[in-house]
């Protein structure tokens, strides 16, 4: 029987061990180009972060809150399946202040509001924008639905005030475990990239877990 595909958001998963080996080869990829690698404080993103930093030691690894994925209440632990995706979809599209509903017995999160999200993980990619230093590259180490949510910005123009193609954000995204993604500054869209031959910021998906089918 393969892998159920479940919500994670704030559910504390490890890396599986095909995750890890993702990680080691983004590491290996990307060897020696990071001068700072962020990534969010869960077990899978700090060790995806760490395998990376294995190769760029002279990296500074910086965890933060800001980079979780958005919290998904009640759904954390649960099969994905169609309805319940339309259920987030709605309340994305619809109610992008209203809190994602209950507490799962894999978190101790409470949800959360798409706003709320936005909020604090765009504002560091701003922060960490703004704070480039010619020639450098940093690196995001987040989840599936941080990159969806950059993608999603940046489709939209990059507004001041957040605001995203929310069609974009609640679509199925390209981004698998391991990958990493590069935001072109001209063009604001984010590249898939198998290095990181080019300065700027790079946000990259951490290695896969058992709850990814």
């Amino acid at each position: 029987m393969g892998i159920v595909e479940r919500y994670r958001g704030s559910w504390n998963i490890q890396l599986a061990p095909l995750g890890v080996e993702q990680a080691l080869s983004l590491g290996r990829r990307t060897e020696g180009q990071w001068s700072k690698i962020y990534h969010s404080d869960l077990g899978r993103t700090t060790r995806t972060a760490k395998c990376i930093q294995q190769y760029s030691p002279e990296a500074e690894l910086i965890s933060t809150k800001a980079l979780r994925p958005l919290h998904l209440g009640e759904l954390e632990g649960a099969e994905v399946t169609p309805e319940r995706n339309k259920f987030m979809s709605n309340i994305a599209r619809n109610f992008p202040d209203k809190v994602l509903p209950g507490i799962s017995p894999k978190s101790d999160e409470p949800g959360e509001s798409l706003n709320s999200f936005k909020k604090r993980m765009l504002n560091l990619v701003i922060k960490a924008e703004k704070a480039l230093s010619p020639g450098e590259k940093i690196v995001l180490v987040a989840h599936y639905r941080n990159v969806q949510l950059l993608r999603s910005w940046l489709d939209n123009g990059k507004p001041k005030d957040l605001s995203i193609n929310i069609d974009m954000f609640c679509r199925k995204g390209p981004q698998e475990p391991g990958s990493l993604w590069w935001l072109d500054p001209e063009d604001r869209k984010l590249v898939e990239s198998k290095d990181a031959r080019k300065p700027g910021i790079y946000i990259a998906r951490h290695g896969k877990t058992t709850a990814n089918a």
